[in-house]
């Protein structure tokens, strides 16, 4: 059972871990897809934008309401790699952070990789230039 939260915040805290831009990887969209391929910082603006309004819960017991995210919608990327049949789950990582997904999760969740966060771009504090974002 999760903890109830016990602090809400305007806005997200800095990250501790703050990524030099020589640090960048570019996402990888690989395995079990037809047609895998490896995404630029312009690949991720130049795609189909897409937006969500969430409540960003922390496992640490805060939140911060009502953040406005915009950026790639997973099911642009999944359609553009097009998973083989066989394909049943999603991995995104990123350092430590792991989350799995089935396909049909990652196709009927609301989930984006963010580029912006509240109309500006994401910083490096906040997990920029890009971190997945999840309805839920």
């Amino acid at each position: 059972m999760a903890e109830p939260v016990d602090r809400v915040l305007d806005q997200l805290p800095i990250h501790p871990h703050v990524a030099a831009e020589s640090e960048w990887q570019s996402p990888r969209v690989a395995c079990l897809v037809a047609a895998p391929f490896t995404l630029s910082r312009d690949d991720l603006t130049d795609a189909g934008q897409g937006k969500l309004t969430e409540d960003f819960h922390c496992t640490d017991g805060w939140m911060a309401s009502g953040l406005r995210w915009e950026g790639v919608p997973a099911t642009v990327l999944l359609d553009r790699s097009g998973p083989l049949p066989e394909a049943a789950y999603v991995a995104f990582s990123a350092g430590e952070y792991n989350i799995g997904l089935t396909v049909e999760q990652a196709r009927s969740t609301s989930l984006i990789v963010a580029l912006r966060l509240n109309e500006e771009a994401l910083t490096t504090e906040h997990g920029g230039p890009c971190r997945l974002v999840a309805q839920g």
